[in-house]
């Protein structure tokens, strides 16, 4: 049991370091690569509203809260029902949810867009999500996306 506690933990400071932890906001990422420009700011304002269109931020909260919720309950799984272990598992969450920040993530997520997308493209993007269509496809790409896991989950479990 220890082992697996030890392999957890190595786990999650892993995956903490990976998405936030060691990571940088794409300017200071750019900025220590030679030969790469910054990205233009004009650029960079649309993709945070086309972010902010498609929901990317609260997105990212979503998948670190379910992430957190498969932890606690792999921990839970396999710690003792004691008062003890119940709180270590409360605490090591809580440690989770507190080390991560939306904002960082929100700026690797601008990185992303950018590196996909040409200028013109967000443009396009903005101009669709902006749409009564786009805003309903963003709306209902959530609910779509939580019915496919929940197929994908019933059928894998079978």
């Amino acid at each position: 049991m220890k082992a697996f506690l030890v392999l957890a933990a190595i786990y999650v400071g892993a995956f903490l370091i990976a998405i936030q932890g060691a990571s940088q906001t794409q300017a200071e990422g750019v900025a220590n690569k030679p030969g790469i420009q910054h990205v233009d700011p004009a650029k960079d304002a649309d993709i945070r509203s086309l972010m902010e269109l498609v929901g990317a931020r609260r997105m990212a909260q979503d998948v670190a809260a379910k992430g957190a919720q498969q932890l606690r309950e792999n921990l839970v799984a396999t710690l003792p029902a004691s008062q003890q272990g119940q709180q270590f598992v409360n605490a090591f969450v809580a440690d989770y949810h507190k080390k991560f920040n939306a904002d960082e993530v929100s700026n690797q997520l601008a990185g992303i867009y950018d590196k996909h997308f040409s200028d013109e493209e967000i443009k396009g993007l903005l101009q669709f999500y902006s749409s009564p269509l786009g805003r309903k496809f963003a709306a209902e790409s959530p609910k779509i996306q939580a019915e496919v896991e929940a197929a994908n989950q019933k059928v894998s479990t079978r």
